[in-house]
């Protein structure tokens, strides 16, 4: 055959789509391959297959069959017949614009052979009679999929015996493939199931270390508000010319600067419940840029601002993201030492579903070392001798409360993406956690 595509089954959807397509484009290149075959006499198809592989770069047939789907139901497309059938068939057609537009093919509004028709059309231009055939890929129990072949560059009739013997690479491909997606799908969910495990492990580490660090702030924060408060009585009944006024101003200072510490740890520690409201989501960002602005006007660092004016408004606490913001933004600002370019985008984006609302924040720091980046959500891990780690943690925690997520793309020597997505709106996500199935059912809001 000239030319094959094959095309898969998409349960969910209903639909046949195309997968890929193997052939030349056009009457030169069949020229050129076919030379080239007669040239290579004793070799295998393997071999073969190997060479020509390599040696193309692009097959515009390839990319017109990816971006075809087909309906299954109510089809009058050879493909969608073929399949459910259950049998092969040889169709013969004249691809004229006007004629047979009674059995019309979803796909272009053309004829029952549409989608072989519409390829042959854009890369064959002209009248030309059109002969093709599509075969069952069957797996264990069903039909899985359809190769439709062709010879239309040669003009050779498609026979009996040559549909009989792609018939029966047509079954152990089917076999072969409906194998490959049971593995995949095996594959998949193992890797959920253990991603699910670490993700349960990780959730029951934090929780004892949240309520470790709990405990230990609360017994250290009573004793060093009493050490402050004598350290600041101390200083002020000294004389202001006395030399041990520098030993009181000293603990005062390191005092505070536990005390901030411990209130890191206690904001990591506690359960805070978001306060959701509906909010403005760039107004946020741009809340956590002004309360940064200081720190870039006293350096050279350029920011770029590229805030989309048509998101939705989200449902979340707007407080708390607007310190993961700032945290991340702070986080950018220190990375380049003052000097740099801070990016800052909006957009929205569908995924999973669902609607998201997301932004982007990307400095040229440098990135991240690599064998730093796979612990920097972790509790107490910081690069700098001044921080407590705890930054990105809370982060992490006030996302994914929000039942959104935070990702980051690490470039080495150029910088980090910070990507946070968080859904358009939470209240559902919440009722559903806080109110009771039969107030579902029966439609009550909790």
């Amino acid at each position: 055959f000239n030319r094959a595509m094959l095309f898969l089954v998409d349960e969910k959807d209903r639909m046949l789509r195309g997968e890929m397509a193997v052939g030349p484009d056009n009457p030169a290149e069949a020229e050129r391959i076919w030379t080239g075959l007669s040239a290579l006499p004793g070799q295998s198809l393997s071999d073969l297959m190997g060479k020509l592989g390599k040696e193309r770069e692009a097959c515009r047939l390839d990319e017109l069959v990816r971006q075809m789907s087909i309906p299954i139901e109510d089809s009058p497309c050879v493909l969608g017949r073929t399949l459910k059938e259950g049998r092969s068939l040889v169709v013969r057609a004249e691809c004229r614009p006007g004629e047979n537009t009674r059995a019309v093919c979803p796909l272009q509004g053309h004829p029952a052979t549409g989608h072989a028709c519409d390829v042959h059309r854009r890369l064959i231009p002209g009248n030309i009679p059109y002969e093709c055939a599509a075969v069952p890929l069957w797996g264990k129990r069903r039909a899985i999929g359809v190769i439709s072949v062709d010879n239309i560059f040669n003009g050779r009739p498609i026979g009996g015996e040559e549909v009989r013997l792609l018939e029966v690479l047509a079954r152990h491909a089917g076999l072969a493939i409906e194998y490959l997606m049971v593995l995949h799908g095996i594959e998949s969910t193992d890797r959920e199931l253990r991603k699910s495990q670490e993700m349960l492990i990780q959730s029951e580490k934090m929780m004892a270390l949240r309520q470790m660090a709990a405990n230990v702030a609360h017994a250290i924060k009573n004793p060093l508000v009493s050490i402050g408060g004598f350290a600041r009585r101390l200083d002020r009944a000294l004389d202001p010319n006395s030399s041990t006024k520098r030993y009181t101003q000293t603990m005062i200072r390191e005092a505070a600067r536990l005390e901030s510490i411990l209130d890191g740890i206690l904001d990591f520690s506690m359960d805070v419940e978001p306060h959701l409201g509906t909010h403005d989501f760039n107004e946020i960002v741009e809340g956590a840029l002004d309360r940064l602005s200081r720190m870039w006007r006293e350096g050279e660092i350029e920011v770029i601002r590229t805030l989309d004016p048509t998101l939705p408004e989200i449902c979340c606490d707007g407080d708390q993201i607007g310190k993961i913001l700032f945290n991340i933004l702070a986080n950018a600002v220190d990375a380049m030492n003052g000097r740099g370019r801070l990016s800052v985008k909006t957009y929205s984006v569908k995924e999973k579903g669902r609607g998201w609302v997301a932004a982007e924040i990307m400095d040229s720091g440098g990135g991240i070392p690599e064998d730093v980046l796979p612990n920097i959500f972790n509790p107490f891990f910081s690069t700098q001798s001044k921080e407590t780690g705890l930054g990105l943690a809370v982060c992490h925690r006030i996302v994914t409360s929000h039942h959104g997520s935070i990702e980051v793309d690490n470039r080495p020597g150029q910088g980090v993406r910070f990507i946070i997505k968080l859904p358009w709106d939470q209240r559902e996500d919440t009722l559903m956690q806080e109110g009771s199935p039969a107030d579902h059912r029966e439609g009550r809001r909790p």
